[in-house]
């Protein structure tokens, strides 16, 4: 915060020492750049209307955010059915990418011939006869199982997300290992979420008061540890839950969000110890209402028990 105040200061020493005239077209030029992305937001949105504003720009939007270094974020989204829809069709087009650059690479192939060099070794070693001592016999099954193991790892290796097609940096991607340790193995038999095991492996998630309490406290406890890069969110995210983020995102409108929701949730941006600055991103929301939210004031908090 300290170094957000100097920032903020010398930013103001820098403006007073200008001429009125540049002032003024400093002012205008960010006035005119603001009005003219609000109109085509709000352009897309009456042609589209928002659902298929969503439907047709969120992958964009997303990896977007990735390449900006704006990860990782929570999207606030007051529909708990919707946060589930919008992070299962943000897993399935980076799916769909995915298969279409294998598809490309050869990539069926190097796993086919994987695992018939996986079954021809396997069979050979089943079918080897093993003479010598007993403690050559022993040292020649433990290399045997060795290899076999290796060509394993291989193709699990090979079978994983692609880092290119996830939402983590390519040293920084989310197992099933961590997954299964965060859950649990009693909740993990819970096929109900296999959908949302899948998410988490390309780093995106869903929290809300319906879910599992178990998946839920998963979801925060990887996030905390910056192991999930995109988390689709209610309101209750932003009440009294130590999930800081680098990037708040409101998706779409609802009554929902007025001037105490709003700071409630714009808060959660800017992590102490990561981030010198947080970030809010407005997406799918039409600017009146964005205005509105801007420049509103917190509403008086008055008590009406009256205390002698």
């Amino acid at each position: 915060m300290r170094d957000v105040a100097k920032w903020e200061a010398a930013l103001k020493k820098a403006f007073d020492t200008l001429r009125n005239e540049d002032r003024t077209q400093i002012l205008e030029s960010v006035s005119h750049l603001t009005v003219a992305a609000f109109r085509k937001s709000d352009a897309l949105l009456d042609q589209a209307g928002v659902r298929r504003f969503l439907d047709n720009n969120l992958t964009n939007f997303i990896l977007e955010l990735k390449a900006k270094g704006m990860l990782p974020a929570i999207c606030f989204f007051m529909s708990q059915r919707g946060c589930e829809t919008l992070a299962d069709r943000l897993r399935g087009a980076l799916l769909a990418e995915e298969q279409k650059y294998r598809a490309n690479t050869g990539w069926a192939t190097k796993l086919s011939d994987l695992k018939q060099q996986y079954e021809a070794m396997k069979a050979k070693f089943e079918r080897q006869v093993h003479t010598g001592t007993k403690d050559e016999i022993e040292q020649s099954k433990r290399e045997g199982k060795c290899e076999l193991e290796k060509i394993e790892c291989k193709i699990k290796s090979l079978q994983r997300a692609d880092p290119k097609f996830t939402l983590f940096s390519c040293d920084n991607v989310l197992t099933e290992a961590e997954i299964d340790d965060a859950v649990g193995e009693r909740e993990l038999q819970n096929e109900g979420y296999e959908w949302l095991r899948l998410c988490m492996l390309r780093g995106i998630a869903v929290h809300h008061a319906g879910m599992n309490k178990r998946w839920r406290m998963a979801v925060e406890h990887l996030f905390r540890k910056r192991r999930l890069a995109v988390v689709f969110g209610t309101a209750t995210l932003s009440m009294g839950i130590n999930m800081p983020c680098k990037t708040s995102v409101f998706v779409s409108d609802a009554v929902y969000i007025n001037s105490m929701s709003y700071r409630q949730m714009a808060g959660r941006a800017g992590r102490r110890g990561f981030d010198l600055r947080g970030n809010v991103v407005f997406f799918g929301m039409r600017s009146p209402k964005i205005a509105r939210l801007i420049k509103s004031e917190l509403p008086v908090l008055q008590g009406n028990q009256l205390l002698s």
